[in-house]
C-alpha cells in the first residue's frame, strides 16, 4: 500500500510550492479551524488506508474512488485502489487499476509484481507481459523524448565541432580522432534508439486497451441475441476498436473480434 497521495497530473511548479506552503501551515490552521474535513482528498486518502489496514476494504474502495471524483488521480491511488479490490476477489477491477498507475508509475518493482500475480492464469491476461511491454513502459513518454533531444543535439555538436575545426578531428595524427568517432558513434546509438522506443510507446500508448471487469460473452453481433463468438475471463485485456449502441467492439491478442456490452469493460 502507498501512504503518499501524490499529485494530481499536470500541476504547475507554483501550485505544488503553495501546496507545500499549505503542509507548513496545516498544524497551525487545523488548530483554529477544529476537525480536519474529510471532504478534502488527501484526508479521504489518508482515511482511505486507515479503513485498508483495519481490512475494511469496500470502505476503503469507497474513500479512494471519491478522491478520482474530486478531479485527484495519482500512480499511488492506483496501485492502492488495485490492492483494495484485490483483496475484495475483484480481480477485473484490480488488473484496470493496476494498469491505469503502470502509465504513472512505469518503473514501479512492486505496481509489476502484482500486476503479474494478478494476472497470472489469465488467457489474454498476460498478454504484453514480455520485452516489448517492458520497452514501452521503460520511462514517461516525455522523458524518452528529452533524452533523446539531448543526444540529439549533442551529436549535432559534435559533428559541428568536427565540420569547424577539421584538423584537430580529422588528422591521422590527432589524439581526438578516436575518441571524436567513438563518441558520435555511442550518441548515434542513442538517438536511434531513443527514436524507436519513443516512436514504440507513442503507438502503443494512442491504442485503447481495456479490462474485462468479469467473466463475458463476445458476440458476432451489438445484439443480446447474438450469436456468441466466445468468451472473455475476467481480468482480460482487450483492444477497444470502436462502440455502438451501448456496446463494445474488443479485439483479443488473437486477432479475433467480437461485440460486448459496455458496461462489462473499462477503459485503462
Amino acid at each position: 500500500m502507498k501512504t503518499a497521495l501524490g499529485n494530481r497530473r499536470g500541476f504547475g511548479v507554483a501550485l505544488r510550492l503553495l501546496l507545500w506552503g499549505t503542509l507548513v501551515l496545516q498544524p497551525i490552521l487545523a488548530l483554529a479551524a477544529g476537525p480536519v474535513d474529510t471532504g478534502q482528498p488527501a484526508a479521504l486518502f489518508y482515511r482511505a488506508n486507515q479503513f485498508y489496514q483495519k481490512g475494511a476494504y469496500r470502505e476503503a474502495i469507497a474513500s479512494y474512488r471519491r478522491v478520482l471524483s474530486l478531479g485527484f488521480e495519482s500512480g499511488n491511488l492506483y496501485y492502492n485502489l488495485g490492492n483494495a479490490s484485490f483483496k475484495t476477489g475483484r480481480k477485473g477491477w484490480a488488473i484496470l487499476y493496476y494498469e491505469k498507475a503502470r502509465h504513472l508509475l512505469p518503473g514501479d518493482s512492486d505496481l509489476r509484481a502484482n500486476l503479474n500475480y494478478a494476472s497470472a492464469g489469465i488467457p489474454e491476461g498476460d498478454r504484453g507481459r514480455g520485452f516489448r511491454d517492458w520497452l514501452t513502459h521503460l520511462a514517461p513518454l516525455h522523458w524518452l523524448l528529452i533524452v533523446t533531444s539531448g543526444c540529439f543535439f549533442l551529436l549535432a555538436g559534435l559533428s559541428c565541432a568536427a565540420i569547424l575545426r577539421p584538423e584537430q578531428f580529422w588528422a591521422k595524427t590527432s589524439p581526438f580522432r578516436s575518441r571524436w568517432v567513438g563518441a558520435a558513434i555511442l550518441v548515434g546509438m542513442l538517438v536511434l534508439a531513443g527514436a524507436a522506443i519513443s516512436g514504440l510507446t507513442l503507438v502503443e500508448r494512442n491504442r485503447t486497451w481495456a479490462i474485462a471487469l468479469e467473466q463475458c460473452e463476445a458476440r458476432f453481433e451489438p445484439s443480446p441475441g447474438g450469436t456468441v463468438y466466445y468468451r472473455l475471463p475476467e481480468g482480460a485485456r482487450l483492444e477497444i476498436l470502436s462502440t455502438r449502441s451501448g456496446w463494445t467492439l474488443i479485439r483479443r491478442g488473437d486477432g479475433r473480434q467480437g461485440w460486448v456490452p459496455r458496461g462489462e469493460v473499462a477503459r485503462i
